[in-house]
C-alpha cells in the first residue's frame, strides 16, 4: 500500500471516529434530557432522599393541560416523597395549561419552570416558596396578576419578561433585589405593589418598559419618601400607600421575625422567636 493510500485510510478512519463520537454525544444528551425517575399520577418526578422534584419529559414538555394541581407528596416503590421543588423548565411551553395549584410543601421554583405557558391565567404561589428562578414566568401572556411570597428575596432576570397581559404584580416584603430585565415588555402593568419597607435595590432601567405615568406604585405606610428618593423607584409618578399589605396573613411568614439575639429571620425557627414584637414559641 502506498503512503498516500495509507494516509487516506487513516484520515477516513479518523473522520469516522469523530462522527461516531459526535453521535454518542447527541445520544447521551438526548438520554439526559429525557431522564426522570418516575411517572406518578400524570406527573414526572426526580426523586432524592425523601423529596421529589416535579420535572418534565424531554424533549417533549407539553404534557400538562387544563387545571393542574401538584400533589404535596407522592408514593413510589413503597416510599413517600414530599414534593419540594418545581424543576427547571418543568412546565415550559404547556400552552394548554390554564391554572396551577402549588402545595405549601414547595420551596423552590426553577429557571424557566413556567416559561411560555401562554394559556396560563391563574397561579397561586404559596408562602413556602423562597426561591424563584430566572425566566420563571417568561412569556406567560395570559397572566393578568401575580403575587410573590414574602420569603423570596430576589426577582431574577427575565422573571416576568414578555408577560404583556400582566396588569397587577405584588412583591413580598422580603424582596431586596430586582434584576434586569425582570419586567421586560410589561407594557400593560397598572398596579405594582412592593411590600418591602426599604426599597429593594434595582438594576438600571429595570422598569424601563413600564408606563410610569399609568402604573401606580403601592408601598407600605411610612415608606413613601424612601421610594420617591430611591433609584428606579423614583421614576413612578404615582406612589401611594398600600391599603392592605398582602402576604402577611400569618405570623409564620411575617417579615418582622427575629431570634432572641435580634437577628432577622426569613421564617420562625424551632424554639422562641420574636414575631411582630411578641415572643412566640414554635415547636
Amino acid at each position: 500500500m502506498s503512503n498516500f493510500a495509507a494516509k487516506t485510510n487513516i484520515q477516513t478512519i479518523d473522520l469516522m471516529m469523530k462522527k461516531i463520537y459526535s453521535l454518542m454525544l447527541v445520544l447521551m444528551a438526548s438520554t439526559t434530557m429525557q431522564a426522570f425517575d418516575a411517572l406518578i399520577d400524570g406527573f414526572y418526578f426526580n426523586l432524592s432522599d425523601d423529596e421529589a422534584e416535579v420535572t418534565s419529559r424531554r424533549p417533549s414538555s407539553h404534557d400538562y393541560s387544563g387545571d393542574v394541581v401538584i400533589p404535596e407528596s407522592v408514593f413510589h416503590d413503597g416510599k413517600t416523597y414530599i414534593v419540594t421543588r418545581i424543576g427547571e423548565r418543568a412546565f415550559e411551553s404547556c400552552t394548554n395549561m390554564t391554572s396551577i395549584s402549588i402545595p405549601e410543601t414547595v420551596n423552590t421554583i426553577g429557571d424557566g419552570a413556567f416559561g411560555r405557558c401562554s394559556g396560563l391565567t391563574s397561579i397561586t404561589i404559596p408562602q413556602s416558596v423562597t426561591s424563584i428562578g430566572k425566566s420563571a414566568f417568561k412569556g406567560c401572556t395570559g397572566l393578568t396578576s401575580i403575587t410573590i411570597p414574602d420569603g423570596v428575596t430576589t426577582i431574577k432576570e427575565y422573571t416576568f419578561d414578555f408577560c404583556d397581559g400582566l396588569t397587577s404584580v405584588a412583591l413580598g416584603c422580603g424582596v431586596t433585589r430586582i434584576e434586569r430585565p425582570s419586567f421586560g415588555s410589561c407594557y400593560n402593568l397598572t398596579s405594582l405593589t412592593c411590600n418591602a419597607v426599604e426599597p429593594p435595590s434595582c438594576a438600571t432601567h429595570v422598569f424601563g418598559t413600564i408606563d410610569h405615568k399609568k402604573c401606580v406604585l403601592y408601598v407600605p405606610q411610612g415608606s413613601e419618601e424612601a421610594y420617591r428618593e430611591a433609584e428606579e423607584w423614583k421614576d413612578f409618578i404615582h406612589i401611594e400607600i398600600a391599603t392592605a399589605i398582602s402576604n402577611l396573613a400569618s405570623d409564620k411568614y411575617s417579615c418582622n421575625i427575629y431570634d432572641l439575639q435580634g437577628r432577622r429571620l426569613q421564617q420562625p425557627k424551632r424554639g422562641i422567636n420574636i414575631i411582630d414584637g411578641k415572643k412566640t414559641v414554635r415547636k
